[in-house]
């Protein structure tokens, strides 16, 4: 995240409020608003290791859903390879950050891929699963 303009630095510290709505941020749509809050968009559960991994895939090659789902059926508690298996903590598969890891069920992480990519692509009014949300780095 970042702002639109670059800031002064100096030795006193600098706060930016990423969720005020007065706050410009670099990139097309960088953030959503909910609840009168500016967010990021959740969703990318493969990391940041090359441009190539970089963005929010539904559906479609290197998407997001498989990093989820791995990481729920190859968890060392999950001894029946359960797709409901809950795993209780915070890795790239938890999107939405409440701290578990959920393939299947209420509040699984899926939920919040699918409408991080429908959201975002309906700023083009495509509405389509299969749109690639880039990350936007300055």
């Amino acid at each position: 995240m970042a702002t639109l303009n670059t800031l002064a630095l100096s030795s006193t510290a600098v706060t930016v409020d990423f969720t005020a709505l007065s706050t410009t941020t670099y990139g097309t749509n960088a953030q959503r608003i909910i609840n009168s809050k500016q967010v990021l968009w959740p969703g990318n559960t493969n990391g940041v290791d090359g441009s190539s991994k970089r963005r929010v895939i539904y559906q479609g090659n290197g998407n997001d859903l498989t990093n989820v789902f791995s990481q729920v059926l190859l968890e060392s508690g999950n001894t029946l390879s359960l797709p409901t298996y809950i795993v209780q903590r915070y890795q790239t598969g938890d999107v939405n950050l409440d701290g578990e890891i959920r393939y299947q069920g209420p509040d699984n992480d899926l939920q919040t891929i699918f409408s991080t990519v429908i959201l975002y692509s309906s700023l083009d009014v495509t509405y389509d699963i299969t749109y690639i949300v880039q990350e936007q780095i300055p």
